[in-house]
């Protein structure tokens, strides 16, 4: 199946989003490693986190999608919500961030001569680049989009670090949504990477090791209703009322 831009636009819409003016649910989980030469990446903590994603239609030719998100962090091993994270390499346990919130930020996506333009406005995040690529097998379309940015990893408490501080880090985010198109787009799946040039301070490497966090993972995109993980929903209503106050859930 090959693409013409106008298709790509509409699939773009219609997998990461939707048709219409309305909310859609995505749904990532994923484990932190760190990467240290000459040993293998080591295990830190699971994720999971719940994006929500609001089309607002702008022109025949441009739409943005609205954001925010919520997450919470596990223990790698139980999969119980943790407090510390015990580093292999010093011995020691150390405190670690137990859930974090983002938003609200904003993609802008422009139809254009060769698909589409994306930029996107992310508090706690430089922007540097958006690169959005398709591939087609058979009837199915994978949707990559390579996010270039400075940005860091959430505090222990939560928060996350000015991009320009200590605590930020190049990154690089690689974002796949894949799903058949055009009879579906209600619930996509795909894989996500965000690679890190460093490590968040709380994990407790020196500079001299040279650690590198990333996280990869799932996301699926499902309806409100029918979450992937009812117990991730559960956890999230209990640290996050007011988020899904805001949305009406």
């Amino acid at each position: 199946m090959t693409l013409s831009p106008d298709e790509k636009y509409a699939a773009y819409r219609e997998i990461l989003a939707s048709p219409r003016d309305e909310e859609v649910d995505w749904w990532y989980f994923g484990t932190t490693s760190v990467k240290i030469k000459g040993i293998p990446a080591i295990s830190v903590i699971n994720a999971a986190t719940l994006m929500i994603y609001r089309t607002e239609t702008l022109s025949d030719h441009a739409f943005a999608i609205h954001w925010d998100e919520v997450g919470y962090f596990s223990d790698y091993v139980t999969g119980q919500p943790t407090t510390h994270w015990l580093n292999p390499v010093t011995g020691r346990a150390m405190p670690a961030p137990q859930s974090f919130a983002e938003g609200p930020a904003r993609y802008e996506v422009l139809r254009t001569p060769q698909g589409v333009a994306v930029t996107l406005t992310q508090p706690g995040a430089t922007v540097n680049s958006i690169e959005v690529e398709w591939s087609c097998v058979g009837d199915r379309i994978t949707v990559m989009q390579r996010e270039r940015k400075t940005r860091g990893f959430p505090n222990i408490d939560g928060t996350l670090p000015d991009p320009g501080s200590a605590s930020g880090f190049e990154a690089v985010t690689e974002l796949a949504f894949v799903d058949q198109w055009p009879e579906s787009g209600n619930e996509a799946q795909g894989l996500y990477e965000f690679a890190l040039a460093g490590a968040p301070p709380w994990m407790g490497f020196d500079a001299a090791s040279k650690a590198r966090a990333t996280v990869q993972g799932v996301i699926i995109k499902a309806p409100s209703d029918r979450p992937p993980h009812p117990e991730s929903m559960r956890r999230l209503r209990d640290r996050f009322p007011e988020f899904f106050a805001r949305h009406g859930r």
